[in-house]
């Protein structure tokens, strides 16, 4: 799901997908981290791939999603 704002074609941002899943707090919980460190992803539309194992295995999002999320910061 991406937002009316994305430019990305169908491709949610890490941003995206944080809000889409509750935001800051609810992925912080879910994922049992400081919410400050979920806070630091969305400020910069990265969350770290040591995480994405976390994320998927919680039903937050897909790799495929994560990497492409990551793929378009990356060359943007």
């Amino acid at each position: 799901m991406v937002t009316e704002n994305s430019p990305h074609s169908g491709t949610p941002t890490h941003a995206e997908i944080i809000a889409r899943c509750g935001g800051v707090a609810q992925v912080a919980r879910t994922l049992g981290v400081e919410s400050n460190n979920v806070k630091g992803w969305k400020r910069l539309d990265s969350i770290p791939s040591a995480y994405w194992r976390m994320i998927v295995d919680a039903g937050l999002a897909s790799y495929s999603e994560l990497a492409r999320a990551a793929e378009i910061k990356r060359v943007a």
